[in-house]
């Protein structure tokens, strides 16, 4: 992309970047992104053919109640039956969590059946931060899941499907980001990644494996950003010049990119005091 020589001339050798058409300059910097994105699509189909397909069994029964949360505080257990919320009669695992999710930081009436004695507490719900930028209801309770084993063509498309998923929820907190709406203290770096890379390997290289097709997703969503220095800056200036019709003076670009190294260093501090300040 630059010859040693750091000047504003070219060949039109084909090994040189800049004598390539605009379509082309996209494509090479695209490159990196879609397989990123390919990977992710691959890792994810393949963990779906060999593990099989986990599905929520939609029945209002406690699977795992974790320790330290709300519901493990009021004596909530596994196997639980929840029978009502608020007076209003709970049939299933939908009704049950859309409730829950509904009332972040809200107190609820609770009832459940433990082997045939109905039991009742107040529960206060905490709330974390979604995807989507916006408040969720949660106690630390997880359903039941039963695994379905796929053949290769549903588990392709269950692959498709995931990969879909995770790029609408990455690109929406990316949005939420640069909209205000999600505040730089939810980003981890390095540190946080290392950290849930060695809890996911603890149970399993299933659970590794879809790590890694998440920070494949995760990669592939960064690098696309129109930000110098990062593949989608490459991406935006080949469009820019491709639309005015000429280059852009080598010496602009050079500082264009300094200054997006310089604010992406600057992120990453700030990433790195989030995983600092969460690992002490």
């Amino acid at each position: 992309m630059v010859d040693e020589s750091l000047d504003d001339t070219y060949q039109g050798e084909d090994d040189e970047y800049i004598s390539k058409s605009m379509l082309q300059k996209v494509w090479f910097t695209s490159g990196g992104v879609i397989f990123n994105f390919i990977l992710a699509f691959l890792l994810f189909t393949s963990i779906i053919y060999i593990d099989g397909f986990s599905i929520i069994r939609d029945e209002a029964i406690l699977g795992n109640v974790i320790d330290g949360k709300p519901a493990s505080l009021i004596g909530l257990e596994s196997g639980d039956i929840i029978t009502k919320i608020d007076n209003n009669e709970i049939f299933s695992w939908s009704e049950l969590s859309n409730y829950i999710h509904k009332n972040p930081n809200n107190r609820l009436a609770l009832s459940w059946n433990r082997g045939g004695s109905i039991l009742s507490d107040s529960i206060l719900v905490s709330s974390i931060m979604s995807p989507y930028g916006d408040s969720l209801g949660i106690i630390g309770i997880e359903p039941i899941y039963e695994k379905k084993n796929l053949g290769l063509f549903a588990s392709i498309q269950k692959g498709f499907n995931q990969t879909i998923s995770w790029l609408a929820i990455m690109s929406y907190s990316i949005f939420s980001f640069f909209t205000g709406q999600l505040g730089i203290e939810n980003f981890g770096g390095p540190i946080q990644i290392a950290s849930i890379a060695g809890e996911a390997s603890q149970i399993g290289i299933i659970a590794l494996i879809n790590l890694m097709a998440i920070l494949s997703v995760n990669l592939g969503i960064i690098n696309i950003l129109p930000f110098p220095g990062l593949d989608g800056g490459h991406a935006l200036i080949a469009i820019i010049e491709g639309i005015i019709g000429k280059r852009i003076p080598f010496k602009t670009l050079m500082i264009i990119q300094q200054i997006g190294v310089l604010l992406l260093l600057i992120f990453f501090f700030i990433i790195m005091k989030n995983d600092i300040s969460r690992f002490l």
